[in-house]
């Protein structure tokens, strides 16, 4: 065999080897590149996980600071007569109760059929809720004018509900002040509105 001859065989042995190593190496490099990938997305797929539950974590911890700030408060307000069904009973009761213990000579009232309550300066978003409201009239004669004032403030403190004095007219019966409890010297009539706050699906139901 000559030397040349040995030569390409060596050399062909080496290209053989050398084109089976880069075969080889190419294959690992698609391999690492492929698992690697792999990788990224079980990586990309576990933080959209962690990532969703800490929203939902924050979106949980919001919720329940709305919840201890605003339910103690919700639920004074349903005490009140605020929020839930209107009560015109102890409307009713309030006022006879208080012109009997003030001993006034007349009183008449009057109670408008509830309906939603609109104002165009009431920018506000209700949410889920309805703001109704009732208008009431009252009449009534009584000895001095401090006898209007009494009924009102027993009105706002001692009903459910939300009282507002939208108007009052007070005028003298006569020129001279007469001191028999059994006749007035003053006649007065007020408008009233009631504000009640009450769930759509309760609106509805």
């Amino acid at each position: 065999m000559s030397r040349n001859k040995l030569n390409w065989q060596i050399i062909n042995k080496g290209l053989i080897a050398l084109g089976v190593s880069l075969t080889i190496s190419s294959f690992m490099v698609l391999v690492t590149a492929y698992f690697h990938e792999i990788k990224q997305e079980e990586f990309r797929a576990q933080d959209q996980l962690l990532q969703s539950a800490r929203a939902r974590m924050i979106k949980a911890q919001n919720a329940k600071t709305i919840i201890d700030e605003y339910l103690q408060r919700y639920v004074d307000y349903q005490r009140q007569g605020i929020i839930g069904d209107e009560q015109r009973l102890n409307w009713i009761e309030s006022l006879l109760e208080t012109t009997r213990r003030l001993k006034l000579p007349s009183t008449r009232y009057r109670i408008q059929e509830q309906k939603p309550f609109s104002t165009d300066y009431l920018l506000v978003e209700n949410g889920n809720f309805d703001i109704l409201t009732s208008e009431m009239t009252i009449a009534m004669e009584s000895l001095h004018e401090a006898d209007l004032f009494t009924v009102l403030d027993a009105l706002a403190r001692k009903t459910t509900g939300l009282v507002y004095v939208r108007n009052c007219e007070m005028r003298r019966l006569d020129a001279t002040l007469k001191y028999d409890p059994r006749i007035p010297n003053i006649t007065s009539e007020c408008n009233l509105s009631w504000f009640t706050v009450k769930h759509r699906d309760e609106n509805n139901g």
